[in-house]
């Protein structure tokens, strides 16, 4: 299902992100995402953009 790659991630990034986070995030997406009506390309770009606001792209994986 995945409506966005890993490369796309690292450029709206804008700087380096934890790898391990953004694919474990990525899997999440591909395997749940259907599920929770994450398959329209706006919902995609809302979700991931509230994401990479609350881990600091992907820097975090915990509450700081």
């Amino acid at each position: 299902m995945s409506v966005i790659t890993a490369a796309e991630i690292r450029v709206a990034a804008k700087s380096r992100v934890n790898e391990a986070n953004m694919n474990s995030d990525l899997g999440a997406l591909d395997q749940f995402g259907l599920r929770l009506v994450l398959s329209r390309p706006h919902r995609v770009a809302h979700y991931l953009a509230q994401l990479m606001q609350e881990t600091g792209a992907f820097r975090f994986d915990q509450e700081v």
